[in-house]
């Protein structure tokens, strides 16, 4: 397939794709006359990485993960891909607890607000809204 069929059925501009290949992570043949020709691994390809930024993981994080996916099975490859996967379901479950605990703050100030007559509301709403000023929740 060419790039604006993988860019559509992706739903991502056809420079992405490019970018992505200029990166590495995508290698679609060219053919006779230059074009770049998709196929079916590179569509999930590029879903898998799609699907790696809605993780919000960097570019040059997916460049590891598909190295690593590309890789032979061996001990190596399986302690790399251990250590990266322990090092992202930290991160992940960090940024779970900061959103539980957002979460919590902003339905406070949503209650504190739609049972409220109006007066005084800053003096219970601020103290909630600098939690959000420090470091970490």
């Amino acid at each position: 397939m060419k790039i604006k069929d993988i860019a559509n059925l992706a739903e991502i501009s056809k420079e992405s794709i490019r970018y992505y290949e200029s990166l590495g992570l995508l290698k679609p043949v060219r053919n006779q006359n230059g074009y770049r020709e998709y196929s079916e691994s590179d569509l999930n390809n590029l879903f898998f990485i799609l699907n790696l930024k809605k993780l919000n993981l960097k570019l040059d994080k997916i460049q590891i993960l598909m190295a690593l996916k590309n890789q032979e099975t061996s001990i190596q490859c399986k302690s790399e891909t251990l250590n990266f996967l322990d090092t992202h379901i930290n991160i992940l479950k960090e940024k779970i607890a900061f959103m539980e605990q957002s979460l919590k703050i902003l339905e406070k100030i949503e209650s504190i607000i739609s049972t409220s007559n109006g007066i005084k509301d800053e003096e219970k709403i601020i103290p909630l809204l600098k939690k959000f000023e420090g470091e970490s929740l």
